[in-house]
């Protein structure tokens, strides 16, 4: 088990709403708004690789405004 960092596209001027929507999902630690070439950074709890692929698959792509998710996991 381990944290995991993920980097949201967005739709324009929405990465706030993503990310008062994702601080409800279960499995999610912080999500921040951001600047720059992604729009929205999240950092998981720490669980499994299959839960957070399931986390992303089943709860953060389907979202309204987000357009794309790129998972980074931690090297332990």
């Amino acid at each position: 088990m381990t944290n995991s960092f993920l980097l949201l596209s967005c739709s324009m001027h929405s990465s706030k709403k993503v990310a008062n929507q994702l601080r409800e999902i279960s499995g999610v630690e912080e999500a921040i708004p951001v600047h720059g070439v992604y729009d929205c950074v999240v950092k998981t709890k720490k669980i499994s690789p299959n839960e957070i692929q399931n986390l992303v698959s089943k709860h953060i792509r389907p979202m309204p405004n987000v357009h794309s998710v790129l998972p980074l996991q931690l090297i332990s």
